[in-house]
């Protein structure tokens, strides 16, 4: 079994400061917001996640952690939160478009909540190391809680760091201020797993089997409100690429060359839009020498495969979308044909919006806030050239070392690459390694790689950071994914 740990504290952060959830026994057009989330809530979450991003957790150890934490009733340290909501008008069965009337007054409830800080949840439960190690995964891949608006980013606190109750606390108490629906101690997992259909269906209207009220002594609201969030912009976009005929993984970079010209028109519109728009270079690419040094924060295309062939594209800016260009970019609707294209490249293939928002959300499969093991999805190539008779492995090693710490600086991880396949392999030589407008002489060395870091990447301000190196990075080269078995 392991160690074991007599405390488990979740840290849950709200990434765009807002919380949206509707406590149980109330309707939405009440416009009250449950608070704290409830113990039932969060295990809920647990669930969804482990069915739909953490099967490879044995459900006899999940049931387990699931058990435990039921067993008894969390406290809370809870931020600052200000309650608001929005108006909506929704038309009903006899509503027509060409006139007024027939609509509905619905609210949509929220409390604003400091993004920086976090909620803490604290349950005196015991898991063994083994089983601490899988609900950090399962947080790790909590992508929202409550509404599917309300994103989020949640860790299990480390056992050395985890906190003492105090004053400041929302703990459980019999003589509480509220009412907070909580798991019974013998909950079982399907009792948790209960549909609001089968609630229905079973005349079940007050509360679902297994659970119960929980009374709360609710600490003094903080002092400090929550401070004001900034508007922060989206900074990745996912298409679905649809086309009759096949656009091959190995043409991957004309299809992301593509991308850029549906997102950006012709030139004469290109040129409009670095005259116009405030940092159009975000999105239009370093034209001035004090921004190439950067660190790669200008707009990244990149293209995804199944069975070798191209089904999604992507734009990832980590600055965020320029305002201006926002409509700009999801109304792009298929790739350009051009008077003449490279072969391989296929024009009007048809993109279908799949995803707006940060990577956490939009590319959960291509980011991790605990990984240390990543692996090549694209070749990383390289500008510079090895030297002959040296040790190809330590040519790969230097330039990720080189690579990430023009990223991150002093924040760089110590790391130990192994070179899966070089240069000489045909997974690599079968891939276009040269721009649009270059030719075979360019293409450059590539290497599939697998990546050992000391410490997990440094989270960015905007989200977590895509792992993308090397020459053509920009255009979907030495794309990583992190290994999570």
């Amino acid at each position: 079994m392991g160690e074991i740990i007599v405390a488990v504290e979740v840290v849950i952060y709200f990434t765009t400061g807002q919380y949206q959830a509707t406590p149980w026994d109330h309707a939405a057009n009440e416009n009250i917001s449950e608070w704290p989330p409830s113990p039932w809530r969060l295990l809920r979450s647990l669930i969804a996640t482990w069915h739909t991003r953490c099967p490879e957790i044995p459900e006899p150890e999940f049931d387990e952690i699931i058990t435990a934490l039921a067993a008894e009733a969390p406290s809370y340290l809870l931020p600052a939160a200000k309650p608001s909501h929005t108006r909506h008008y929704l038309p009903d069965i006899k509503h027509r478009s060409d006139q007024n009337g027939n609509t509905s007054l619905q609210f949509a409830p929220r409390l604003n909540l400091d993004v920086t800080t976090p909620i803490r949840v604290l349950w005196p439960a015991v898991l063994s190391s083994s089983q601490r190690q899988h609900l950090a995964a399962l947080l790790d891949k909590l992508t929202y809680l409550g509404r599917s608006e309300s994103s989020c980013r949640a860790a299990l606190v480390d056992s050395d760091s985890i906190s003492t109750p105090n004053e400041n606390w929302t703990i459980p108490h019999p003589a509480g201020d509220i009412d907070v629906l909580s798991p019974m101690s013998d909950v079982t997992r399907a009792q948790l797993e209960i549909s609001p259909d089968q609630m229905r269906r079973g005349r079940r209207t007050k509360l679902p089997a297994g659970a119960q009220w929980v009374r709360y002594n609710v600490a003094d609201e903080p002092a400090t409100p929550p401070k004001r969030n900034t508007r922060q912009m989206p900074t990745t976009v996912r298409w679905l690429l649809h086309n009759p005929a096949p656009f091959l993984d190995t043409d991957g970079v004309l299809a992301t060359h593509g991308l850029r010209g549906a997102v950006l028109g012709a030139r004469k519109n290109h040129d409009q839009i670095r005259t116009n728009v405030p940092d159009s270079w975000l999105i239009a690419g370093p034209h001035q020498d004090d921004k190439i040094s950067n660190q790669h924060r200008h707009a990244h295309w990149l293209w995804l495969a199944n069975r070798n062939q191209v089904t999604e594209l992507v734009l990832w800016v980590p600055d965020g979308i320029p305002e201006k260009l926002l409509y700009q970019v999801i109304s792009t609707k298929r790739l350009p044909r051009f008077g003449y294209a490279p072969k391989g490249y296929i024009g009007g293939a048809e993109l279908h919006l799949q995803a707006m928002g940060y990577t956490d959300l939009v590319l959960p499969d291509l980011v991790s806030e605990t990984a240390l093991r990543w692996r090549s999805v694209t070749p990383m190539l390289a500008d510079r050239h090895p030297k002959r008779n040296r040790d190809r492995r330590l040519f790969a090693q230097r330039e990720v070392e080189r690579e990430l710490a023009f990223r991150w600086d002093d924040q760089t991880p110590e790391v130990k690459v192994t070179l899966v396949s070089d240069w000489e392999s045909h997974d690599v030589v079968s891939y276009r390694r040269y721009r649009w407008n270059e030719n075979m002489a360019q293409r450059r060395r590539g290497m599939f790689l697998e990546l050992e870091l000391a410490k997990p990447l440094p989270r960015q301000e905007n989200g977590l950071a895509v792992l993308s190196l090397g020459a053509l990075n920009h255009f979907g080269f030495g794309l990583f994914k992190p290994i999570t078995d």
